[in-house]
């Protein structure tokens, strides 16, 4: 091969290994010219694998896989404002806010799964499926949602729920005052308790 350019420290390629050792800081940098694009390929023979893609005109970073059959493209991309996309080469997420920055995910189905990696049993998903949004302790555990670092309600593994109790023993259960307030074309707040014949529903005080 050839090589134009110039290496700073010791440098060594033996054994399919490049390495370079240096008493500094030591960097792999590819330079291109402006608005161009610059990569690194990590390859097994055949010419299967992955790139790390910069694509100066756009000023993102890519992550490609390539040439696997039926299943190349960029799988993830960075911006220089911190979004990431996976699934999206333009992550975006103004619609929450003008200064929201984080994850985009695009997909048909775009899933986070949080697994614990001592008993994989335990897991759980956030799923967007068209229009509905799960959120799935798929564990015999419970979930807990809270504000100022202090729990304000919890769903049981039975699938009781509970506001200001971490202990309900009914469907809903709420330590605390309840308001019922009018809604649109009603007069007031309504209390309904519906049941059969035999399911003697109650108000008790």
């Amino acid at each position: 091969g050839s090589f134009a350019g110039y290496f700073r420290g010791d440098v060594s390629v033996a054994n399919g290994k490049f390495e370079v050792n240096t008493t500094a800081a030591a960097a792999i940098k590819v330079l291109a010219a402006n608005a161009n694009i610059s990569s690194l390929e990590l390859f097994e023979a055949g010419d299967f694998g992955y790139e790390f893609q910069y694509d100066g005109s756009n000023d993102k970073l890519h992550l490609w896989s390539r040439n696997f059959s039926g299943n190349e493209g960029v799988r993830m991309t960075w911006l220089k404002n911190g979004n990431v996309g996976i699934g999206t080469t333009n992550p975006n997420l103004t619609d929450f806010g003008s200064a929201s920055r984080g994850i985009h995910i695009k997909n048909g189905q775009p899933t986070i799964k949080f697994e614990d990696d001592a008993d994989t049993s335990y897991k759980s998903f956030i799923v967007q499926a068209g229009t509905a949004l799960f959120i799935h302790n798929a564990s015999n555990g419970l979930m807990r949602f809270g504000t100022n670092n202090t729990e304000r309600m919890r769903i049981t593994p039975a699938g009781l729920v509970g506001i200001g109790t971490t202990s309900p023993t009914v469907p809903l259960e709420v330590n605390g005052t309840v308001k019922f307030n009018e809604a649109s074309g009603v007069s007031s707040g309504t209390v309904i308790i519906d049941g059969t014949a035999t399911a003697n529903p109650q108000l008790r005080f």
